[in-house]
């Protein structure tokens, strides 16, 4: 299990999700796949407009980019990570 504290949650890994459209674009799905200490993978909801305590936004390091096309499965945690995940629930684009 991660440990959680100031430290961890700067040094967090994100991975963000697009969908390409009809149209030929891209479009940001509301959640990130979130990595805790190489530990403990979650999917975790999108909020742009967020600000702590300190007005920093959202913590962590960005470590990549998942393109989807149309529906299909999310990516799940490779082997040396545990397969711990917190999930919600997401309709439509």
């Amino acid at each position: 299990m991660a440990t959680i504290n100031a430290e961890t949650l700067d040094n967090r890994e994100r991975v963000q999700f697009f969908v390409k459209t009809p149209q030929g674009g891209l479009k940001q799905l509301p959640f990130e796949l979130v990595t805790i200490d190489k530990d403990d993978q979650f999917y975790e909801p999108i909020d742009l407009t967020y600000l702590d305590e300190n007005m920093r936004q959202r913590r962590g390091k960005l470590v990549g980019t998942v393109i989807l096309e149309g529906e299909v499965e999310l990516p799940r945690a490779t082997n040396n990570i545990r397969d711990q995940f917190g999930v919600f629930e997401y309709h439509g684009i």
